[in-house]
């Protein structure tokens, strides 16, 4: 199934949280600044007006604490599902 395949090609980073943050100073230095200190957190990169937040594990609630913590406001979260694209085109 797609759910195995995708865990062992992006096995490194099986998981993928994208965030829409609201905020005055919003930077990927800020974000990386944030939450790349967390056991598990790989990487951040932005795109399409989202945060993407590579893992190692659902971090999904470890984010969204650690944002709103933060005093900013999230608009957006979800882990990403990989499809078949995502494969084909790694």
């Amino acid at each position: 199934d797609v759910r195995t395949l995708a865990g062992k090609l992006f096995a490194g980073s099986p998981y993928v949280v994208e965030a829409g943050i609201a905020g005055s100073n919003i930077s990927v230095e800020w974000l990386s600044a944030l939450v790349l200190p967390m056991k598990g957190i790989e990487s951040v990169h932005s795109r399409n007006n989202l945060w993407e937040i590579a893992c190692t594990y659902d971090a999904t609630a470890d984010i969204a604490r650690c944002i709103v913590e933060s005093g900013d406001s999230l608009t957006y979260l979800s882990r990403k599902e990989y499809v078949l694209n995502d494969i084909y085109y790694r």
